[in-house]
């Protein structure tokens, strides 16, 4: 089944970034890092501190540097790694400036992955990052004999939003122990719209046991959107299907190859379909698989190689 018409993605997550740029970015990070350095050289005696003007034990002065400080080192290590993927991207642009598939993305030719500990790891990271930051909030609130009821409700909500993070790093975690890592192995280099996707899926036995499989594959436009205006303006990003395929693939059609893996065949759209992952808006073409199995469900998005000819 194919869909033309442009639908709203809510609660689907955007493909890892390739934007470029970060100038600012670390220049953003700069005053957060000195004020993280600065808060921890008081509260550890680097620097002369009033201690009868510190409501509190000097410790949370320690951890509130520390997570300025960290804050501000993870805004400035993006727009570091930014400025790395803009000369990289240059110099691949410089290199095959009408072959659009070299320089958009860092493309494997031979496949596209899924799997890894890193996000699990990232949860488990954002979680103590968390956990350091609500420290503060739970001493003023719940120790310091001060905090107001309004407080204590607020630091409750954002407890249980943290938990729902570290619920999700041991459900990644559990998902990849059950998994492993997925390759979607490409039988050409780059698809074309109007053409055929055809790849093959490396398939474990869990996977093979599932009594269907289902593909999905969506064109996506990722749109800043603003609302409001003055002091109540706010932006976020949105995501929009401009087009989408369906395909269930029961178990007697799992045909494993040779090589072991499950054939997959869709048919692209003709017309501008083209990957976009540097421009602004980004558009790009993601396969999404799920599968079925006894606890904890195979589901994977494998970013796909269209472009057409420039």
């Amino acid at each position: 089944m194919s869909e033309t018409q442009r639908t709203r993605l809510d609660g689907h997550m955007p493909a890892p970034s390739t934007q470029t740029g970060g100038g600012c970015l670390i220049l953003f990070g700069m005053p957060f890092i000195a004020v993280g350095f600065f808060v921890m050289a008081l509260s550890l005696g680097y620097l002369p501190l009033d201690e009868a003007r510190v409501n509190g034990p000097k410790e949370l002065l320690t951890v509130f540097g520390g997570v300025f400080a960290t804050a501000g080192l993870g805004v400035a290590w993006m727009g570091a790694a930014g400025m790395a993927r803009a000369r990289a991207a240059r110099k691949r642009k410089e290199e095959h400036p009408l072959e659009p598939w070299f320089w958009d993305h860092p493309w494997d030719k031979r496949w596209a992955e899924h799997g890894s500990l890193w996000p699990a790891l990232q949860g488990f990271l954002l979680f103590l990052f968390l956990s350091a930051f609500l420290s503060m909030f739970h001493w003023w609130a719940f120790f310091s004999g001060e905090g107001p009821l309004p407080l204590k409700i607020f630091i409750l909500i954002f407890d249980l939003i943290a938990l729902g993070v570290l619920f999700g790093a041991f459900y990644s975690m559990f998902q990849y122990f059950k998994y492993g890592k997925s390759r979607l192995h490409f039988a050409r280099f780059p698809f074309r719209p109007g053409s055929t996707v055809e790849a093959g899926l490396e398939v474990s036995r869990k996977i093979q046991a599932a009594p269907s499989i289902s593909l999905t594959l969506r064109y996506i436009e990722e749109v800043t959107e603003t609302t409001g205006s003055g002091k109540n303006r706010s932006s976020r990003q949105v995501l929009y299907c401009l087009h989408e395929v369906k395909q269930e693939l029961s178990s007697s059609q799992f045909d494993i190859n040779s090589q072991g893996e499950i054939p997959i065949s869709m048919r692209l759209p003709q017309g501008d379909f083209s990957n976009r992952l540097l421009d602004t808006p980004r558009r790009y073409w993601e396969l999404e698989i799920k599968a079925e199995t006894p606890g904890i469900d195979y589901d994977a998005r494998f970013l796909l190689p269209v472009y057409g000819s420039s």
